[in-house]
C-alpha cells in the first residue's frame, strides 16, 4: 500500500428534506492536516483528519470502482458508541436544501475509535439513488447499472459536510474544494481499471454496467452463513466480479480483505456466473466489471 498528499445490496429508499427544526448549532471542524490518498490493491481512498488530536474526526472516501459512489466512514470521538451493527444517519452537503434523512448506515469500532460506515455521492439528490421507493428490485438493479454521471458543478461548490447522528449534536466537516482531491482520486481509480485489465477510457463512456440475475440477488440474500449466523457475527462484503463481452463471469474478487471466510465463500458462490453485459457508448457489449457490496446484519 502506498500514500500520498493532495493538494489542498443494502437497499434504502430516502430523500432530502427541510433543515431539522429545533436542532443546535452544529459543532464545526476545522480540517489539521492535508487530504492524503490512499492506494490499495482493490480500494482508493481520500483521507482527513478534522479538529484536533485530542478530540476530532477522521474522514476516509473509498471507493471500490465506482467514479461517483462511495463509502463513507466517520471515525472519532464525535461519533456515538452503539450496542447495535446498524442505524441511521443524515447527511448534508453544502449545496443541498436540507438533510438527505435516515440514510442506512452500519455502526461499530475502527480501532479504539467509534466509527460510522455509509454510501454517498457528491451528486444532487435527484441523481444521487436515493429515490428508489416503489421500484421491484429489478429495476432498483437495472437503474444502478444505467451510466455514472459526475456533476461538476456540485463537486465545484461543495466545501463542506454536516452529519446528523441520533441524539447528539450536528457535526459539520469544513472539508474544502474538492474538485482537485475527486479528480486525484478518480486517477487512482483509473488505475485500478488498467490492474484489472481494462481499458479506463471504455469504462468512462459505457452506457451500462453488467446487471446480474435476479435469481442469484435473490440466493445472496439467504446465503447467510450458518455459523456467522449463530454466533451473531454480521459484515460488509465489497466484491467485484469481471464480466466479459458476453456476459460470462469469469472472476470474484471480495475486495475487503479483512473479510471472514464464510462470508467472502457465501458472496462468490451465491452470485450467477451470467450477467447482462455492459454496453459502450454505441450499445456494443464490451468487457467491465459488476461491482456491489452485501451487507450481512443480525437484526
Amino acid at each position: 500500500m502506498r500514500s500520498r498528499l493532495v493538494a489542498s445490496f443494502a437497499l434504502a429508499a430516502s430523500f432530502a428534506l427541510p433543515q431539522m427544526a429545533g436542532a443546535k448549532e452544529p459543532i464545526v471542524l476545522e480540517p489539521d492536516r492535508p487530504w492524503t490518498l490512499d492506494y490499495a490493491e482493490e480500494r482508493c481512498s481520500l483521507i482527513r483528519h478534522f479538529g484536533n488530536e485530542k478530540k476530532g474526526l477522521q474522514l476516509q472516501i473509498d471507493s471500490y470502482g465506482s467514479r461517483a459512489k462511495f463509502r463513507f466512514l466517520v471515525t472519532g470521538n464525535y461519533v456515538p458508541s452503539s450496542n447495535k451493527p446498524a442505524g441511521l444517519i443524515s447527511v448534508k452537503f453544502t449545496p443541498d436544501d436540507g438533510f438527505r434523512k435516515n440514510q442506512d448506515a452500519l455502526l461499530g469500532k475502527a480501532r479504539k475509535w467509534n466509527a460510522v460506515s455509509f454510501g454517498a455521492a457528491f451528486l444532487p439528490v435527484e441523481d444521487a439513488g436515493l429515490d428508489d421507493e416503489g421500484l421491484s428490485q429489478k429495476e432498483i438493479f437495472q437503474r444502478a447499472a444505467e451510466a455514472e454521471s459526475i456533476r461538476q458543478e456540485f463537486e465545484q461548490a461543495t466545501d463542506s459536510m454536516t452529519l446528523h447522528f441520533e441524539r447528539l449534536q450536528d457535526v459539520h466537516l469544513k472539508m474544502g474544494k474538492m474538485t482537485k482531491p475527486l479528480a486525484a482520486l478518480r486517477e487512482c481509480i483509473d488505475n485500478l481499471y488498467v490492474s484489472w485489465g481494462l481499458d479506463p477510457a471504455k469504462l468512462h463512456t459505457q452506457s451500462r454496467a453488467p446487471i446480474p440475475d435476479m435469481k442469484s440477488v435473490l440466493q445472496i440474500l439467504s446465503s447467510y452463513p450458518v455459523s456467522m449466523r449463530y454466533s451473531g457475527t454480521s459484515a460488509f462484503i465489497s466484491v467485484r466480479i469481471m464480466v466479459d463481452e458476453h456476459g460470462n463471469a469469469t472472476s470474484c474478487v471480495v475486495q475487503n480483505n479483512n473479510a471472514d471466510k464464510p462470508f467472502r465463500d457465501a458472496v462468490c458462490n451465491s452470485l450467477a456466473s451470467r450477467f447482462e453485459p455492459a454496453l459502450d457508448a454505441d450499445g456494443n457489449p464490451i468487457a467491465s466489471f459488476y461491482q456491489t457490496n452485501v451487507i450481512y446484519r443480525i437484526n
